[in-house]
C-alpha cells in the first residue's frame, strides 16, 4: 500500500485496533502507537500524513506527543481525541491540533473528518 500514513495513538488497545478496522478499506496506511514515546519514534523513521492523538497517556500525555510531532513536521494535522469533561480543548488548539474529538466518537463522522482534513491539507 502506498496511501497516505496515519499514525494512531492511544494507551488502550481496544481503540487502537478499532481505529485500524475503521480505516482498513481507506486506502491509508495505519501505524498503531500505544503511547507519545511509541509515536515519536514511528514518526521519526516516517512522518505521517495524519496524527490521532489521546490526551490522556501513560509515559508521554497528548501535550507532549503533540509538541513531538509538531517538531518533527510543524505542518502535519494532529487530532487530538479527549473524554468529555477534561476542558483542555482550548489548550490542544492552541499548541497546535487541527481539530479535537470527544470520546466516544462516531467512526464514520471521524473516517470524513480524516479524509476532509487530509485532502484540505494537500496529503492525499
Amino acid at each position: 500500500m502506498t496511501g497516505p500514513l496515519i499514525l494512531v495513538v492511544d494507551d488502550q488497545a481496544g481503540v487502537r485496533l478499532l481505529l485500524r478496522e475503521v480505516f482498513r478499506d481507506t486506502g491509508y496506511r495505519i501505524a498503531l502507537a500505544a503511547h507519545g514515546q511509541e509515536a515519536v519514534v514511528l514518526a521519526s523513521a516516517e512522518l505521517p500524513s495524519l496524527a490521532l492523538v489521546d490526551v490522556k497517556m501513560p509515559v508521554m500525555d497528548g501535550f507532549e506527543t503533540l509538541r513531538a510531532l509538531k517538531g518533527l513536521d510543524p505542518s502535519m494535522p494532529v487530532l487530538m481525541m479527549t473524554a468529555v469533561g477534561e476542558g483542555r480543548i482550548n489548550e490542544l488548539l492552541e499548541a497546535g491540533a487541527r481539530d479535537c474529538i470527544t470520546k466516544p466518537f462516531d467512526v464514520f463522522a471521524l473516517r470524513h473528518l480524516v479524509q476532509q482534513v487530509l485532502q484540505e491539507e494537500g496529503r492525499i
